[in-house]
Protein backbone atom coordinates (compact mmCIF):
# COMPACT_ATOMS: atom_id res chain seq x y z
CA UNK A 1 0.00 0.00 0.00
CA UNK A 2 2.92 2.52 0.93
CA UNK A 3 4.32 1.70 -2.95
CA UNK A 4 0.87 2.48 -4.13
CA UNK A 5 0.75 5.58 -2.12
CA UNK A 6 4.24 7.09 -3.49
CA UNK A 7 3.40 6.29 -6.56
CA UNK A 8 0.30 8.27 -6.62
CA UNK A 9 2.43 11.29 -4.73
CA UNK A 10 4.14 11.12 -8.28
CA UNK A 11 0.97 11.35 -10.28
CA UNK A 12 1.77 7.26 -11.74
CA UNK A 13 0.49 4.00 -10.65
CA UNK A 14 2.58 0.42 -10.69
CA UNK A 15 0.68 -0.74 -14.03
CA UNK A 16 1.51 2.49 -15.69
CA UNK A 17 5.19 1.97 -14.32
CA UNK A 18 5.36 -1.80 -15.61
CA UNK A 19 4.01 -0.55 -19.18
CA UNK A 20 6.57 2.25 -19.41
CA UNK A 21 9.35 -0.60 -18.69
CA UNK A 22 7.38 -3.23 -21.02
CA UNK A 23 7.56 -0.63 -23.87
CA UNK A 24 11.20 0.90 -23.15
CA UNK A 25 12.40 -3.45 -23.41
CA UNK A 26 10.36 -3.62 -26.42
CA UNK A 27 11.56 -1.03 -28.65
CA UNK A 28 15.02 -2.03 -27.73
CA UNK A 29 13.65 -5.63 -29.01
CA UNK A 30 12.50 -3.67 -32.37
CA UNK A 31 15.18 -1.72 -32.97
CA UNK A 32 18.00 -4.84 -32.27
CA UNK A 33 16.67 -7.92 -33.17
CA UNK A 34 14.27 -9.43 -36.79
CA UNK A 35 12.33 -11.39 -34.00
CA UNK A 36 8.50 -11.39 -34.96
CA UNK A 37 6.22 -9.18 -33.02
CA UNK A 38 4.61 -12.10 -31.28
CA UNK A 39 7.75 -12.93 -29.77
CA UNK A 40 8.36 -9.63 -28.90
CA UNK A 41 5.25 -9.25 -27.27
CA UNK A 42 5.85 -12.75 -25.27
CA UNK A 43 9.39 -11.70 -24.04
CA UNK A 44 8.17 -8.32 -22.35
CA UNK A 45 5.14 -9.91 -20.64
CA UNK A 46 2.34 -9.45 -22.86
CA UNK A 47 -0.17 -12.41 -22.93
CA UNK A 48 -1.23 -11.83 -26.94
CA UNK A 49 -0.09 -10.17 -29.95
CA UNK A 50 -3.48 -7.98 -29.65
CA UNK A 51 -2.55 -6.79 -26.02
CA UNK A 52 1.03 -6.08 -27.41
CA UNK A 53 -0.14 -3.93 -30.12
CA UNK A 54 -2.40 -1.86 -27.85
CA UNK A 55 -0.18 -1.15 -25.15
CA UNK A 56 2.62 -0.04 -27.35
CA UNK A 57 -0.30 2.54 -29.16
CA UNK A 58 -1.68 3.56 -26.12
CA UNK A 59 2.18 4.57 -24.81
CA UNK A 60 3.73 5.49 -28.11
CA UNK A 61 0.89 6.43 -29.86
CA UNK A 62 2.49 4.03 -33.24
CA UNK A 63 2.08 0.55 -33.57
CA UNK A 64 5.27 -1.78 -32.99
CA UNK A 65 5.72 -2.23 -36.93
CA UNK A 66 5.53 1.49 -37.69
CA UNK A 67 7.93 2.11 -34.17
CA UNK A 68 10.15 -0.68 -36.22
CA UNK A 69 10.06 0.69 -39.59
CA UNK A 70 10.67 4.24 -38.09
CA UNK A 71 13.94 3.05 -35.96
CA UNK A 72 15.86 1.05 -39.04
CA UNK A 73 14.78 3.98 -40.91
CA UNK A 74 12.17 3.04 -42.79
Amino acid sequence: RTLQRRLSELGTSFAAEVAQVRVARAITLLQGSDDPLTRIAFDVGCPSLSSFSTLVKKVTGETPSAIRAKLRGG
